[in-house]
């Protein structure tokens, strides 16, 4: 409340990790659970695969429920049904015992905890090439209880890990944001420990810090190419002290300045474009052993190779027209 007025936001969604063993009977699995409100399923762009998700009733009232990853469901029930099943939960890293009501004994410790089953997601798969594994995987292991269930039976206390607030455009984020930090430093009495973090912000610091890269990499791809034509350049000014007879009998048998000029700017342009092909190739070759190295799989773009190649027959050809003029002189 306070946050977001009318449509200025579309969702909202706390959230609490939870580090927990869950067991049915004998088979038992530690996974991460995740307390969460219903808008989690949309904003993470999860799915159903069965029943339904957390819904607004649930954290209204504490219920006991829980929603289970596609993976969860194979190693606790296999084959079986698991909606309308309980699970028992243990939390694995002990914290303080939940606050008891009035009238009520302190437990000692934390006994075990039963949850219904009353969701399965559908299974999230995302692969980069057939023979990669699924790099979704562990969002398949993943549980989900309303956050309040979480504050009252698991954790105690009033704290949550975070908010998620979704805006609806990339315009009104500042704008949200701000009221959101003004709507926290007042709940928190002026106190700010808590940290906001910008998604749009994140995005622009990884594009100018891309953009920095890409300038020093072409800084160097133009000082390489530089060298390379002036090294072109010598090549063929001191081929050219070597032919000057095969230049001088050329011109003898009429052959015209245009035409010698043409056959040293070409051999300018074919030097560089060998050149060019060589690199490509050793290119090609120390990325597929990296590839290879690193198990991941290789993808060249034919254009960009021919884009490379151009680039060399093009400073073949700026820095062998001086030599042409004076092999034609």
């Amino acid at each position: 409340g306070g946050i977001c007025e009318q449509d200025e936001c579309a969702k909202v969604a706390a959230n609490r990790n939870l580090r927990i063993e869950i067991a049915i009977g004998e088979k038992h699995d530690e996974i991460a659970m995740w307390a969460v409100t219903p808008d989690y399923l949309s904003m993470k762009k999860l799915a159903m695969g069965e029943g339904r998700f957390v819904a607004d009733s649930d954290v209204d009232t504490s219920q006991s429920v829980i929603v289970l990853g596609s993976k969860i469901r194979a190693t606790l029930f296999g084959t079986d049904d698991a909606l309308g099943k309980y699970v028992t939960v243990r939390t694995l890293k002990r914290g303080p015992p939940p606050p008891t009501l009035p009238g009520q004994k302190p437990s000692e410790g934390r006994p075990d905890r039963r949850y219904l089953v009353v969701g399965v997601l559908e299974e999230k798969v995302y692969r980069r090439s057939e023979d990669q594994g699924n790099w979704l995987e562990w969002m398949n292991d993943l549980a989900y209880i309303p956050i309040t269930t979480a504050l009252a039976r698991e954790t105690g206390g009033r704290e949550i890990g975070g908010l998620q607030v979704a805006a609806p455009s990339l315009e009104t984020v500042r704008p949200i944001k701000q009221a959101l930090d003004d709507a926290l430093v007042k709940r928190h009495r002026g106190v700010r420990n808590y940290q906001i973090f910008d998604r749009a912000e994140r995005l622009q610091e990884w594009e100018e810090r891309g953009q920095m890269y890409d300038a020093a990499i072409g800084g160097a791809g133009a000082i390489s190419l530089l060298v390379g034509g002036i090294v072109v350049m010598n090549i063929l000014l001191a081929s050219l002290t070597q032919r000057i007879r095969e230049v001088g009998i050329r011109k003898a048998l009429g052959a015209r300045d245009l035409e010698i000029f043409i056959q040293f700017l070409t051999e300018s342009v074919i030097v560089a474009g060998m050149g060019g092909m060589g690199g490509a190739l050793l290119g090609s070759a120390l990325s597929s052993t990296v590839s290879s190295m690193l198990e991941q799989k290789l993808l060249l773009d034919a254009r960009v190779i021919g884009i490379g190649v151009g680039i060399s027959m093009t400073v073949g050809l700026v820095f062998g027209i001086y030599p042409a003029i004076r092999a034609s002189r």
